[in-house]
């Protein structure tokens, strides 16, 4: 997807997301419940591809306990960066739980997780990636941060040279 890229607009990215929600709410009988809070300015941002989609299937197969789940799917700029935020009304998790999930030297849970958080940091530095917070019993935010920068194509930036 996307002639190999490692890079995609914001746009796109948002759009993977939405699209396997669909798939998954008509697959469940419109059990999903699913808000958006997008802001028009970051669409044309550039993101790291495939890093929405995980946190939006984790809360499906770790958070949900009860007959529906509710998702907030939040894009916005806050001063130089864009933030992507996936939230549900799940389960919830233990600080322990989180920490074991960021820790790159515990194996066996948050592969996934992991994953994403390590791509964005090597495409922006250290400063960005993975935040999560979350409560037992009323469910978890997952927060990730990467710089505001315009999309560009690789074909835009041969034509450039």
């Amino acid at each position: 997807m996307h002639r190999g890229e490692m890079l995609i607009p914001v746009e796109q990215e948002l759009q993977i997301a939405k699209s396997y929600l669909d798939i998954q709410r008509i697959k469940n009988a419109d059990r999903i419940h699913v808000a958006y809070a997008i802001a028009p300015e970051v669409l044309e941002s550039e993101g790291v591809k495939f890093i929405l989609q995980p946190f939006v299937e984790n809360a499906l197969e770790h958070a949900w306990y009860d007959d529906d789940i509710s998702l907030i799917i939040r894009a916005y700029r806050e001063e130089k960066d864009v933030v992507f935020e996936v939230g549900d009304n799940g389960l919830g998790m233990k600080e322990e739980l989180i920490g074991q999930i960021l820790e790159p030297a515990v194996q066996g849970i948050g592969y996934g997780i992991r994953n994403v958080d390590q791509r964005i940091k090597l495409q922006y530095g250290r400063p960005y990636g993975v935040a999560i917070h979350s409560s037992l019993g009323e469910g978890t935010l997952i927060r990730l941060r990467f710089p505001c920068c315009p999309y560009r194509s690789l074909m835009e930036e041969a034509q450039q040279l």
